[in-house]
């Protein structure tokens, strides 16, 4: 895994994994073949969706996030800004090579 730091905000602190191909086809040829495995880890999922991701989890997420931008409302304006400046210096974008046919 890796932390995210500052300029991956809203992400900042975060772990993310780095995808390893060998890793997934494992855990499906596993997941696959091992029906007991499979049922368990999808009555786990289920549950987890139901605790973690019902209306009330996500709108207490939502309204804490709120809340962080408004205490932080300088920091987001210069990213904006930021962002703006960077967009405005950059070369406009060409459209895909196919669109030309």
């Amino acid at each position: 895994t890796e932390s995210l730091s500052e300029e991956h905000v809203p992400y900042a602190g975060h772990k993310w994994a780095r995808a390893s191909m060998t890793h997934l086809r494992e855990q499906l040829r596993l997941i696959y073949s091992n029906k007991e495995l499979r049922d368990a880890r999808a009555t786990q999922a289920r549950q987890d969706i139901v605790h973690y991701w019902n209306i009330p989890a996500i709108a207490k997420q939502m309204v804490e996030k709120v809340k962080h931008i408004s205490e932080n409302k300088e920091v987001y304006r210069k990213k904006q800004e930021l962002r703006r400046m960077v967009h405005l210096a950059s070369p406009p974008s060409l459209p895909p090579p196919d669109s030309f046919t």
